[in-house]
């Protein structure tokens, strides 16, 4: 699955980018307007960054289910998602299904489980992703038994 930062501001895309996990970035009008810039000064920045960038409206023929709506809404996105991915590849349909609203990376996880093909989130999820607090206890518990370990 490719994961996608759905935002129009600068500043988020190059902190994420050094992350070294984004595939592209998604924006729209109301990500754009939350900027205050225009419009092409936006995506001129985005691509000097090197960051494959697609404006929401290249993505009309593709399927972009808002999952964290459904589940604002008490909709089961999982259930959604997987309709619409047992419909669209049984039919061999040549669409893409992009998961946009993603509110945590569970829904990514979720997501790529049932062979979404784009996840786009916002920075504060795609941050979350590479990283585990079991993880972080584990290593610091390492380095600081390695430290006590005779040479």
């Amino acid at each position: 699955m490719k994961l996608f930062l759905d935002t129009a501001s600068v500043q988020e895309i190059r902190t994420v980018w050094e992350i070294g996990i984004l595939d592209g970035v998604t924006t729209n009008p109301t990500r754009v307007a939350k900027e205050g810039r225009e419009l092409e000064d936006v995506l001129r920045e985005i691509c000097a960054l090197g960051v494959p960038s697609v404006p929401a409206e290249v993505v009309a023929a593709d399927v972009s289910p808002f999952i964290g709506r459904l589940d604002d809404h008490s909709e089961n996105s999982t259930d959604f998602v997987r309709d619409i991915l047992t419909i669209y590849r049984h039919h061999e349909y040549p669409t893409e299904v992009w998961v946009a609203s993603v509110r945590h990376p569970m829904h990514v996880l979720e997501a790529a489980r049932l062979g979404a093909d784009i996840a786009t989130m916002p920075q504060a999820v795609m941050e979350k992703l590479p990283v585990h607090p079991l993880t972080d206890i584990g290593i610091a518990r390492f380095l600081k038994d390695w430290k006590k370990a005779p040479e």
